[in-house]
């Protein structure tokens, strides 16, 4: 049905919230092996351009960017500690 902010229309919902991190993870380096291609390469991720435009709108999200740094770098809620 036409462009959409979200997955599923224009709410944020657990349907971008559980589809968000396997995409971020091979927007990254999530699956990358040595001796393999990337696998954003492999996949030829950027030809999806609906898929990547709502992923850098799901990262725009000061809530998504929050619950990114839980436990990065094996630190629980840094953002405690400002």
């Amino acid at each position: 049905e036409g462009p959409r902010t979200y997955l599923v229309g224009e709410q944020y919902t657990v349907a971008d919230m559980a589809c968000f991190p396997w995409v971020a993870a091979v927007r990254g380096k999530g699956y990358d092996r040595e001796g393999q291609p990337r696998v954003y390469d492999f996949l030829g991720v950027e030809k999806y351009k609906n898929v990547m435009a709502w992923a850098d709108r799901l990262e725009a999200r000061e809530e998504v960017k929050r619950g990114l740094t839980v436990c990065s770098g094996g630190e629980g809620k840094p953002w405690l500690k400002k």
